[in-house]
C-alpha cells in the first residue's frame, strides 16, 4: 500500500520525472516529484544495465503506485561512456517515451559526477584506447558552473587539462588514476570515485525541460564521442 503522504505529494506534484543514467559502471535510475526524491536506486557496480535497469523502474512504479503516463519527462544520459551501458538506458528510455508519448531529454553523462568540495575539477572517464572522456567545472557555493563542453582527450595531452585542477571525480578511479599517474606522477590532484549524482542530474534535465529542449517523438542523439574497437578494426581491414 502506498504511503497516504507520498500519494498525496505524487497528486500535488506539478512535474515528475524519470531519471536513467547507464553509461558507467555505476549506473541509476531514480523518480522525482518536483524536487522531491520519490524514488533512487543505484544499480550493481558493474555493467549490469541489462539485467537489472527494467526490474527496477517497475519495481518503482509499483512500489510508488505511479502510471508511467504520469510522468512529466523521462531523462536519459546520453554518454560519453560504454558504448553498450548507454545504448541499454537510452532503449528503455526510448521505449517507454514512445508508448507513454512522453518528453524525452537526454544529459550528458560526465554531468553526472560532481564533487563534494569546492574548486575547480574535471569530471572524467576512462575512454579506453581513446584516452578520456572530461569535462572541465568549478564548484563554488554549492553551485557548478561547467567551463568546457565535454570532450575526448588522448592520455599524453593531459597536461594542459590538469592545469589548476584540484579534484578528478571519476566512477572508477582504478582504471583511469594508474594512467594518469604512470604519465604525470606529481600532479597535485585529489581522486573522488563517485557515483552519479541524481540531484544533480535532475536540475541539469529540469532546466533542458523548461526550455523544451526535449524530443515528442522518442528521438535522441548519443554521445559517443569516439568509434568503436569493432569500428575501428574494420577500417584497418584490407579492402
Amino acid at each position: 500500500m502506498t504511503n497516504p503522504k507520498l500519494a498525496e505529494g505524487i497528486s500535488n506534484a506539478k512535474i515528475i520525472s524519470l531519471i536513467i543514467e547507464t553509461s558507467t559502471e555505476r549506473a541509476i535510475v531514480g523518480i522525482i516529484a518536483d524536487d522531491a526524491v520519490l524514488y533512487e536506486e543505484l544499480l550493481s557496480f558493474g555493467y549490469m544495465s541489462s539485467q537489472e535497469l527494467i526490474p527496477h523502474i517497475a519495481k518503482a512504479f509499483k512500489d510508488l503506485s505511479l502510471s508511467p503516463k504520469q510522468l512529466s519527462y523521462i531523462s536519459v544520459g546520453v554518454g560519453p561512456g560504454s558504448y553498450t551501458g548507454m545504448r541499454i538506458g537510452a532503449v528503455v528510455a526510448k521505449c517507454l517515451a514512445y508508448a507513454c508519448q512522453t518528453p524525452l531529454l537526454g544529459v550528458g553523462s560526465l554531468m553526472s559526477f560532481i564533487p563534494d568540495r569546492e574548486g575547480l575539477f574535471l569530471a572524467a572517464i576512462d575512454a579506453k584506447i581513446g584516452g578520456v572522456y572530461l569535462i572541465k567545472g568549478r564548484q563554488e557555493n554549492g553551485r557548478v558552473t561547467y567551463l568546457s563542453p565535454p570532450e575526448l582527450c588522448p592520455l599524453n595531452a593531459m597536461q594542459e587539462k590538469l592545469q589548476g585542477i584540484s579534484h578528478i571525480v571519476t566512477p572508477n578511479s582504478l582504471q583511469l588514476r594508474p594512467k594518469l599517474e604512470a604519465l604525470f606522477p606529481h600532479m597535485p590532484v585529489m581522486w573522488m570515485e563517485k557515483n552519479p549524482d541524481l540531484m544533480h542530474l535532475h536540475r541539469q534535465s529540469q532546466a533542458a525541460y523548461q526550455l523544451k529542449n526535449y524530443a515528442l517523438d522518442a528521438q535522441l542523439e548519443l554521445l559517443y564521442m569516439r568509434k568503436t574497437q569493432a569500428e575501428i578494426e574494420k577500417e584497418q581491414r584490407p579492402k
